[in-house]
C-alpha cells in the first residue's frame, strides 16, 4: 500500500505487525523517531521497506 494515512505512529506500527503476520515475514526497525519510522524486511533478498512521517499540520 502507498500513501496510506494513520492517525498516529502505534496505529502504523500495529498496522505493520498484522501485514507482517497475515504474509509470513519478519521486519526490523531501522529508525524510530518522534516523527519517524523506519522498518525493512529481515531477508536480505527482500526488498520491502516502509517509511511512516508525521504529516506537519
Amino acid at each position: 500500500m502507498k500513501y496510506a494515512i494513520y492517525n498516529s505512529k502505534f496505529d502504523l506500527s500495529h498496522h505493520l505487525k498484522l501485514y507482517a503476520i497475515d504474509n509470513g515475514f519478519q521486519y526490523r526497525t531501522l529508525t524510530s523517531k518522534k516523527g519517524v519510522l523506519h522498518v525493512v524486511c529481515c531477508d536480505d533478498n527482500c526488498k520491502w521497506a516502509v517509511r511512516g512521517v508525521k504529516l506537519r499540520g
